[in-house]
């Protein structure tokens, strides 16, 4: 209903808004007059911002003795019952056998399935991310020296980016190097015989692998982990540019 009736705010806004006017009926014949003044009588009614503003502060706000104030607190008082009452809970155990709704596994086949997801993960890291099979050309993380600013809220920022941070290779150029140094990886993504000429389809292909990856990874951290919002996005981001 709250929702509705700010639709309806709007709606009537933009009714009340409607287009310029002018202040006299005989606008076309005053033309040329104004035209030669530089006088302009045309003046625009309130904009649908203002309407909007002023509706709402009128009777869609706290504080007042209507039907916005009883939904508002209806619904304060439904959202406090929602997260104070305790939901059904969907896992089970017996023995050492999970029950999760229609599914039953094992703690050991639990274990089978993280330490299988972790070879394919790591697997997929080296071949299809990194192109290296054998490791030997893949830095590696000098866990000792990494930094983390907490209070940097900053959009897109991570510890990766941080001062104090000393990483061994520049992970933004470490691959596009690859490409310009060595012929087996510059061959997955440039047509061959065009000299360089970018390949979409070998692109497009990378870039859906970085994404499998990513939810592969991601399960694997709260699975093992259980991490925050917070540093699940930076770990991943991580693994990319090393």
């Amino acid at each position: 209903m709250i929702k509705i009736a700010r639709f309806v705010v709007v709606q009537q806004a933009l009714e009340l808004a409607g287009p310029f006017e002018s202040d006299g009926p005989d606008s076309d014949s005053d033309s040329d007059s104004d035209s030669d003044s530089g006088i302009d009588t045309a003046r625009p009614r309130k904009g649908c911002l203002q309407f909007v503003a002023e509706m709402m502060d009128r009777f869609m706000v706290r504080g007042s003795h209507g039907a916005m104030q009883w939904m508002l607190d209806l619904r304060t008082y439904g959202l406090k019952i929602h997260y104070n009452t305790t939901s059904t809970g969907n896992v089970d155990w017996i023995g050492d056998q999970i029950l999760y709704k229609d599914m039953q596994f094992g703690m050991a086949e639990f274990r089978s399935m993280v330490h299988g997801l972790v070879a394919e993960t790591r697997r997929m890291l080296m071949e299809d991310l990194l192109f290296d099979k054998q490791g030997k050309d893949v830095p590696a993380v000098p866990w000792h020296t990494l930094r983390d600013n907490p209070a940097d809220n900053r959009p897109g920022w991570s510890f990766l980016q941080d001062q104090r941070s000393q990483l061994p290779v520049n992970g933004q150029m470490l691959l596009f190097d690859r490409v310009g140094q060595d012929e087996a990886t510059q061959a997955r993504f440039i047509r061959p015989g065009t000299g360089m000429i970018a390949d979409r389809k070998g692109i497009e292909g990378y870039m859906s692998r970085v994404v499998e990856y990513r939810e592969k990874l991601l399960v694997l951290m709260h699975i093992t982990g259980g991490l925050t919002d917070r540093r699940a996005p930076v770990l991943v981001e991580m693994e990319l540019k090393k």
